[in-house]
């Protein structure tokens, strides 16, 4: 998942983010939460064709009373060393609140905080003080929508990132799906395995016939009294009723069983328990992917006949992969991972990359498609019209889905809303070269 060389025009553009929004992101899309680096911010924008050219960060470093619990103590301290890192590296900080009440600390004020940086950000945009052609919004936060309306009015667009929903919201003008490579450079982490690496070894693992003994280090005990149990390889389980342990102590357990998390329902924990179970786990089909419906939800061919469709990072999948699903409550299905490497077609110039920037060449060609170069190679593909309108000549991130059942080249979904036009001049200073 390492980062894309971009060799087209990047759009200078300044960058507010909500941190805990994203931290929260990363946890629900790889399974465990990891922080993010101001230097991995800027190279995963890099490849959605962005130059950051200042970055504001919203963070609880400040609480009411004279007098906190050790637990806010401890989480204010950790922010308060995480700002210094972030102001290091260049990014102004946004100072919230932190605040316990009935045994629950909560944020205050963050997300009026970057509400008002964004306005601000507008102003300075529009007058030309800062040389930003627009803004980046890395939350999810429909809170923040007045925000950008409010840039939308001085003509500054505010693309609104996430890993899911910015880009089905009727009222959203711009926006950036955020793909795990995006998530992986922006909250870097160190286990072996993360994301679809991580959701194919559990796929193995749900499959097999007979299971091995795993080394597992306690973590913390969950409502019900089990814990939440984590391996070096970066796989996350549930081991229910142990007797006498405590956080950090290590166990040698087996995977009898898989279950989605209880949040989301998104990403799959493993089972454990200190004796073995044998053949593959219950409620576990393998399937053949069939297409991308959206840009984050693919439909699969069952093997045991019928189709299911499923949440899925965008593209993180190919037409004709093997992978496994689990069957739910209520007739739900999740995504557990891939069986198989999927194949890019021969036509995709950039491989084994599957995200790339183009430049449109036919608005609309045929109902429900477009038709685009990539910036990079000039390889012709079909851009899928999935929540965008295009013209000639707009540029726009995009994903490999697949190929066009017709037309004989790749077929794409759209990563990002068009974005603005880049400038004539280059290269752009950045605040504080001013």
């Amino acid at each position: 998942m390492g980062g894309a060389t971009v060799s087209a025009p990047l759009v200078p553009c300044a960058v507010v983010v909500d941190s805990r929004n994203l931290i929260g992101q990363s946890g629900r899309l790889f399974g465990t939460a990891s922080n993010f680096t101001i230097p991995g911010i800027r190279r995963a924008l890099e490849t959605y064709g962005f130059d950051p050219v200042e970055v504001r960060v919203g963070t609880a470093t400040r609480v009411l009373q004279d007098k906190c619990s050790e637990r806010v103590n401890r989480m204010r301290q950790k922010n308060e060393e995480t700002a210094h890192r972030l102001e290091s590296d260049g990014a102004t900080i946004l100072r919230g609140y932190l605040v316990e009440r009935s045994g629950t600390v909560e944020e205050k004020q963050v997300d009026v905080l970057c509400a008002v940086a964004i306005a601000d950000l507008a102003e300075r945009i529009l007058v030309k003080a800062i040389p930003a052609q627009c803004i980046v919004s890395l939350s999810e936060d429909m809170d923040l929508m007045p925000a950008y309306d409010f840039a939308h009015a001085r003509d500054v667009p505010v693309f609104a990132a996430a890993i899911d929903t910015v880009h089905v919201r009727t009222e959203q003008r711009a926006w950036m799906l955020l793909d795990e490579e995006a998530i992986n450079l922006s909250c870097p982490s160190s286990p072996r395995y993360r994301g679809m690496k991580l959701r194919a070894w559990i796929a193995r693992i749900a499959l097999e016939s007979a299971q091995v003994a795993g080394l597992w280090t306690v973590g913390y005990r969950l409502p019900d009294g089990s814990y939440e149990m984590s391996r070096n390889n970066g796989a996350r389980g549930i081991w229910t009723n142990p007797d006498g342990v405590r956080p950090g102590q290590k166990a040698t357990l087996y995977a009898t069983g898989i279950v989605a998390d209880a949040a989301t329902r998104r990403f799959p924990y493993l089972l454990l328990s200190e004796t073995p179970s044998t053949g593959p786990f219950a409620n576990v089909l393998t399937g053949t992917v069939q297409f991308w419906v959206a840009q984050n939800r693919v439909k699969i061919a069952l093997s045991s006949g019928g189709y299911v469709t499923v949440w899925a990072p965008a593209g993180s999948l190919l037409p004709a992969q093997e992978v496994a699903v689990l069957t739910g409550p209520e007739d739900s299905c999740t995504l557990i991972g891939e069986l198989d490497k999927g194949a890019e077609p021969a036509l995709w110039t950039v491989a084994p990359r599957r995200r790339a920037l183009v430049e449109v060449t036919v608005g609309r060609a045929t109902n429900g498609w477009a038709k685009g170069r990539l910036e990079e190679s000039g390889q012709e593909v079909a851009i899928a019209l999935k929540s965008v309108a295009l013209r000639e000549r707009d540029r726009l991130a995009v994903s490999l889905v697949g190929t066009h059942p017709t037309w004989d080249i790749p077929a794409v979904h759209p990563m990002t809303s068009p974005l603005p036009e880049t400038p004539a001049t280059s290269p752009v200073p950045r605040v504080g070269d001013l």
